[in-house]
């Protein structure tokens, strides 16, 4: 199956092929390296809710196409916010 993983800020797609017991973290890990990011400044989601690195896409129940939304936040107030990727914050965090 084909899932897509969608920029909070920009809707900017990007396309996995995966199983439906791949784990999320190759996900994760792969759309990280793609974006030049550090995985622990990102926060994945599906129809609201979070996901882990555990989850795969028989457990989150995933169809052929369906898209997660990832957010970059910030955590150095001591709280998650999410920030624009693109923006000066989203810079510091790489």
């Amino acid at each position: 199956m084909i899932i897509h993983v969608s920029s909070g800020d920009n809707g900017r797609l990007s396309s996995f092929q995966i199983w439906s017991r791949t784990r999320m973290l190759n996900v994760f890990l792969a759309y990280a390296s793609e974006r030049d990011l550090n995985l622990a400044s990102l926060r994945f989601e599906f129809a609201g809710g979070a996901v882990t690195g555990n989850d795969t896409a028989y457990s989150l129940k995933l169809r052929d196409g369906d898209t997660l939304t990832c957010m970059l936040i910030d955590t150095r107030e001591g709280e998650a916010r999410a920030l624009p990727q693109g923006s000066p914050e989203s810079q510091a965090a790489r």
